[in-house]
């Protein structure tokens, strides 16, 4: 009864104070015209566990108390009247109403639940109606200084009160919604409440209405992107996300300054596009990006477009109709004119067999939340040798495919997998794969005797494993075992000499277990346990392998993963896992090495040395250079690239110490270890590669150029890259002996190639391999081309790739291409100099390996004499160049598009564009575009890629 009544009042109270604060909010508002309306704002200031004496002092005198710096006529604000007050907390109104400008600001993608906050928005839950009488802009500003772990106790969730339209970042982050006064309402009891978090766990500084101007920047977004999960745990993951934000709000903020899309720098794909509409209030915000404008783009002269050509997502607009048609399939059904004659030499011409299957170097990390997913890949980019391997997200709906089964060195599973994810890991172990599970119900699907679990709260345990003993890890939540015998509990610290022991040979792990593939056929795993929990001598980490196929999985029942800073709010865990850290990487390498044959890094804190960098060329080219960027280069000789720093270094200059970032260029000096006589000696070219910038090490090559117009022909040779870039979002690796560079060349936009600008990769990939078959003796080298753009030997090594990038300046195109071909390095797959011997062997032969200068010569020869050739309208001297390289005459393959429907085709040839032209087994003839597409030229199948 006593309960009764107290929620009888407590409802009377709380509608009371909804009545009476709208009434005071319609009163205020419906003030005159909106040039004499004031704006509504709640202010709130830090809380005190993040006050210190200069934020004190800061908040004395900061103008922002009023009005929020966003606005531009803040400076005019002035105080109407105190709605209410308490403690750190007012509501009053402003005068005038404020405005803000978001031209620099994103567009709120419709739909998107998790970024740039986490937000409760499916199509199950209904969201908030917005009344159109009394609809309203209001800004909403939090701290992005601080972070409180225990804010999720109490979040003001922002998509119960209005619909997002738009966000940025600066010093704090910014987020407009369209709500009405109704909602207004109920968003300020909360605040009245105590509720000052919102989501993320962002603590809310300012409420405040407003009346916006401008259209936001939009961009695309999709799963790929790494983006934040509901729970952000530590200040690792918070800071990460933040700087993620930054990221994109920078961008936005130079695209609208400069008027021109751009694609951020950290996240190949995501562009960031001007704004193309009001964030109106009559109308819904919808987001549509027209990627068929890009190529148009780049065909109009006058226009600046930055944009990637080596993956066009639509036909060009010789070829319209196309582009309306299967916008959401891998290839675009439209009738074409046939394609141009090609070369029947290969029909009947076999690959070399260099009897070698090469595992493709793909790590795939599968995990069923965003923070296992990151820990992961930061202990294997520690643990392996990052030479050797690449390291990709497997989503849960490529999980379910076929397509990673025959591409992936290593598995690694985080967490839970479901039935059917559970049966490609199966088909995955029965083909040879290898498999390390952290804490995963995985292992009950693979090895069923371990059925059994005991569920436990996350807690720190024990356990033994080789030279590594009484290790303090955290363990999973679940205990899986394949005794019966339920298990009393965990051991802990204050318990370890308190519980009887339960003796090894009573645990009653099975030696062998039986498992049927989806086929009914029965494959026999062999069982080892390799690491025991101290109390109870449970299996700790587990060992399955398969002898017949090589396959072979690890069950880790700890996380190895996790890294202490994750629970740095729990002080006894976090002081415990801080001790046990070396023990944790050390005892993750060893399974990667001796269980998995995987190659891992020797020295887990290595760090790579940076070093200067050299400008190699004619004097009077380098001058040429230097002076047409004299207008950008600032003080000390630095010019500022997107991601880089160049210091262009004579005998006079203070020298800075090179890093990632910044990378000192001698301009008088020659390095030790590349040969300019062997390289300019070979060079017969008039431009390309006459000025060269080389180092030993540097990020990427592509960052050197990224972004600016430098010199055409200019070329960028590192010996070794850290950060090495393929097309799309994919990795090069780029070990000591692979030849890399990237080229910058400039294409008149009304010549033939500017024209016609995807169609630059394809040359580019002919001129690599014509570079080494116009030596003499070499013409029999088997090497080709996979469409649109990898070099193979034979049909199954890849030896090299290449991504173009570019950027419109009036009336030319400013093509970046960078290039990297394995020359000498025997990982991760093989090398030109190796294949050249086995050609030796197989045909006795005597051929020399070709050196690293010599061979980067060649290419930039035979690039120029080809570009000029189709320049000049001799398109088929490439034609025929290409189609004798290809591996792919008269190919029988199968389309998929990215519904699932599959189609049987036969390759015809390429469009003048470099598009893959097939015919369908009506006779008509239609295009596959490279965008993002994957080619499986054994199994002769296009499917669209994994997500990445």
């Amino acid at each position: 009864m006593l309960l009764t009544v107290f929620y009888m009042v407590s409802t009377w109270v709380q509608a009371w104070k909804l009545s009476s604060l709208k009434a005071r909010f319609t009163a205020v508002l419906n003030i005159g015209l909106d040039t004499t309306k004031p704006s509504i704002m709640f202010h709130i200031k830090p809380p005190d566990f993040i006050k210190d004496e200069k934020d004190d002092k800061k908040s004395d005198n900061h103008d922002d108390l009023l009005s929020s710096h966003l606005c531009s006529n803040k400076s005019i604000a002035k105080l109407g009247d105190l709605l209410w007050c308490q403690g750190d907390k007012r509501l009053c109104t402003i005068y005038p109403l404020q405005k803000i400008d978001v031209n620099e600001w994103l567009l709120y993608v419709p739909g998107q639940w998790n970024f740039p906050l986490y937000m409760n928005i499916s199509k199950t839950i209904e969201q908030p109606k917005i009344l159109d009488d009394t609809k309203m802009h209001v800004l909403i500003e939090a701290d992005i200084e601080n972070y409180c772990p225990n804010a999720f106790f109490e979040l003001t969730k922002l998509e119960n009160y209005g619909h997002a339209v738009a966000w940025t970042v600066d010093k704090v982050f910014a987020i407009i919604i369209e709500t009405d006064i109704d909602h207004l309402i109920k968003l300020s009891i909360a605040l009245m409440q105590n509720q000052c978090y919102i989501n993320n766990g962002m603590i809310l500084k300012r409420i405040e209405s407003v009346t916006i101007t401008g259209k936001p920047c939009s961009y695309n977004i999709g799963k790929s992107i790494v983006l934040c999960d509901k729970r952000l745990v530590g200040k690792a993951q918070w800071q990460e996300h933040i700087n993620k934000l930054k990221i994109f709000s920078s961008t936005a903020r130079h695209v609208a300054q400069n008027g021109t899309s751009f694609e951020i720098d950290t996240l190949p794909g995501i562009i960031i596009h001007p704004g193309c509409q009001l964030v109106s209030l009559q109308q819904p915000v919808v987001l549509k990006i027209d990627t068929s404008m890009i190529i148009l783009m780049m065909n109009l002269i006058n226009h600046k477009q930055c944009c990637k050509i080596d993956e066009p997502s639509i036909p060009p607009p010789t070829t319209p109709s196309s582009s309306q048609k299967n916008k959401n399939s891998s290839n675009t059904a439209t009738p074409q004119k046939p394609p141009r004659k090609q070369l029947s030499i290969l029909k009947d011409k076999k690959f070399d067999s260099f009897d070698k299957t090469i595992k493709p170097p793909n790590v795939l990390i599968y995990a069923d939340n965003t923070i296992a997913k990151e820990n992961i890949k930061k202990v294997l980019e520690l643990s392996l040798n990052m030479d050797k391997y690449t390291i990709y997200e497997l989503s849960s709906n490529d999980a379910k495919k076929d397509i990673w089964i025959d591409q992936t060195n290593l598995l690694i599973i985080c967490g839970n997998v479901d039935g059917e994810i559970a049966n490609q890991i199966i088909e995955y172990i029965i083909k040879g794969g290898k498999i390390l599970t952290l804490c995963s119900d995985a292992l009950k699907y693979i090895l069923p005797s371990f059925k059994t679990a005991e569920v436990r709260e996350h807690e720190l345990v024990r356990f033994s494993y080789g030279k590594w003993k009484n290790v303090q890890l955290m363990h999973h939540i679940f205990c899986y075992q394949a005794s019966p015998t339920k298990l009393r509990s965990f051991s802990q610290d204050q318990e370890d000499y308190k519980i009887q022991k339960l003796p090894k040979e009573k645990t009653n792990i099975p030696v062998s277990e039986n498992l049927r593939d989806k086929n009914g056929k029965i494959h026999n795993f062999h069982i080892e346990v390799l690491g025991t929990e101290e109390t109870w001598h449970t299996p700790s980490i587990v060992l399955a392998d398969l002898s017949n196929s090589g396959g072979k999985i690890v069950f880790s029942q700890i996380h190895l993963e996790a890294d202490p800073s994750q629970y740095e709010c729990e002080e006894i865990k976090y002081q415990t896992l801080k001790q046990s850290n070396t023990a944790r990487l050390e005892i993750l390498s060893d399974l990667l090495s001796v269980h998995l044959s995987m190659d891992v890094n020797k020295n887990l804190h290595e760090e790579p040395i940076f070093e200067s960098g050299f400008f190699l060329g004619r004097h009077e080219f380098k001058l040429r250079m230097l002076d047409n960027l004299k207008n950008k280069i600032k003080d000390n000789n630095i010019l500022q690239m997107k991601k880089l720093q160049l210091q262009f270094c004579s005998g006079n200059d203070k020298i800075i110490k090179a890093s990632s970032n910044i990378l000192p260029i001698m301009i008088h000096q020659c390095p030790d270890n590349f040969s300019t006589i062997d390289y300019f000696e070979n060079l017969k070219t008039k431009e390309l590669g006459r000025l060269v910038i080389y180092a030993n090490i540097m990020t990427s090559s592509m960052d050197v150029v990224n972004g600016c117009q430098l010199e055409h022909g200019l070329v960028v040779i590192p010996r070794r890259q850290t950060q090495g870039q393929g097309r799309g979002k994919n990795i090069w690796l780029s070990p000591i002996g692979c030849a890399m560079f990237t080229i910058q060349i400039h294409i008149p936009i009304n010549s033939y190639i500017g024209c016609h600008l995807p169609i630059l990769q394809n040359l580019v990939s002919v001129a690599i391999i014509s570079a080494v078959k116009t030596l003499p003796g070499y013409e029999n080298i088997d090497l080709r081309i996979k469409w649109p753009n990898d070099i193979y030997a034979g049909n199954q090594i890849k030896l090299g790739g290449l991504v173009v990038t570019t950027l419109i300046e009036s009336k030319k195109a400013i093509c970046n291409i960078g290039v990297g071909v394995n020359l000498s390095n025997d990982y991760p797959t093989s090398s030109l100099n190796n294949i050249i011997d086995k050609h030796n062997k197989k045909y006795n032969k005597n051929l020399s390996h070709i050196s690293y200068e010599k061979f980067f010569a060649l290419i930039f020869t035979e690039l120029e004499n080809i570009i000029d050739k189709v320049q000049n309208n001799n398109i088929d001297y490439f034609n025929d160049l290409y189609y004798e390289y290809w591996i792919h005459t008269d190919a029988d393959i199968s389309v998929v598009s990215k519904n699932g429907d599959i189609e049987n085709v036969k390759i015809r040839g390429i469009d003048d564009f470099g598009f893959l032209q097939v015919e369908k087994n009506n006779g008509t003839i239609m295009t596959v575009h490279p965008d993002g597409n994957s080619f499986d030229i054994i199994k002769g199948l296009i499917v669209p890629s994994m997500e990445r």
